[in-house]
C-alpha cells in the first residue's frame, strides 16, 4: 500500500524549505516522470508526474531493498501491521477477503491542520508470476462498498500499483505508483506539496519494518 497517504498531511510550505518547493514547481507541468528526490544511501528515488485531465499529480517510489521478495510480500500482507509504519494511517481493517489474493480493505488517515480525516475502501488484488520472480499488487478504490463515515471525507479517486521483483542474492527491486484525489476542501498546493514528502517518509517506515 505504501504510498497511499501521499496527500493526507497538510503543512506550511515555508517551514519545509525553498529547495523542496522549487523542485515541486519544476515538475508541476510535466506529463512524464520527473525525479524529485534521491537517497543514494538507501537506494530510494521519488518521482512525480502530472496526469492528463487530473488536478493531482501521480507519484512513484523506486527502491532496491536488501531483503527477499517473500519478506516484503509478507509485510504487505500483514494489514494490521500497517499502523506501525504507514505514514499518518489511523486505522485499517479488512472488510472482506474474497480469496487468498483479493481483499476489500478500509483505511482511515489522520489529516493534520484542522482538515477532516480521509478514508478509502480499496479492492486489493495480488498476483505472483509462476516463476515467483515478480509480484504485482493493485489497489483500486471502491467507495460504494462501504457507507460513508460521519465526519470523514471519502476519497473519490485512487489507484495504486506495487511491483516487487527478485534482484538476486536475497535482494529485491520495489516500485509503487499512486494516483489519488483526496477530495473535499484540501488546498491543491498543500496536497501536491505533501505528495513530495510522504512517499519518502513511507519508504523509510517500510525499510525499518523490514529490518526488524
Amino acid at each position: 500500500m505504501l504510498a497511499m497517504t501521499l496527500c493526507f498531511g497538510i503543512t506550511g510550505h515555508a517551514q519545509d524549505g525553498n529547495e523542496d518547493w522549487r523542485e515541486l514547481q519544476d515538475s508541476a507541468r510535466s506529463h512524464d516522470w520527473v525525479q524529485i528526490r534521491e537517497d543514494k544511501l538507501r537506494n530510494i528515488r521519488i518521482f512525480s508526474k502530472l496526469e492528463e485531465n487530473s488536478r493531482i499529480r501521480s507519484m512513484k517510489a523506486d527502491a532496491e531493498l536488501n531483503v527477499s521478495p517473500e519478506k516484503i510480500l509478507r509485510t504487505l500482507m500483514d494489514f494490521p501491521g500497517y499502523t506501525e509504519w504507514l505514514w499518518n494511517l489511523k486505522d485499517i481493517r479488512v472488510l472482506r477477503q474474497v480469496s487468498a489474493n483479493e481483499f476489500f480493505i478500509h483505511c482511515t488517515f489522520q489529516t493534520p491542520g484542522g482538515f477532516p480525516d480521509r478514508d478509502v475502501v480499496l479492492n486489493v488484488d495480488i498476483q505472483t508470476t509462476a516463476d515467483k520472480h515478480q509480484t504485482v499488487i493493485q489497489g483500486v478504490n471502491s467507495p460504494e462498498f462501504l457507507a460513508p463515515v460521519k465526519g470523514v471525507v471519502r476519497i473519490p479517486d485512487m489507484k495504486l500499483t506495487i511491483r516487487i521483483e527478485e534482484a538476486g542474492d536475497r535482494k529485491s527491486r520495489f516500485s509503487s505508483e499512486l494516483r489519488v484525489d483526496p477530495g473535499g476542501q484540501v488546498p491543491l498546493w498543500a496536497a501536491n506539496f505533501v505528495q513530495r514528502r510522504a512517499p519518502y517518509a513511507t519508504m523509510l517506515g517500510l525499510i525499518r519494518q523490514l529490518e526488524r
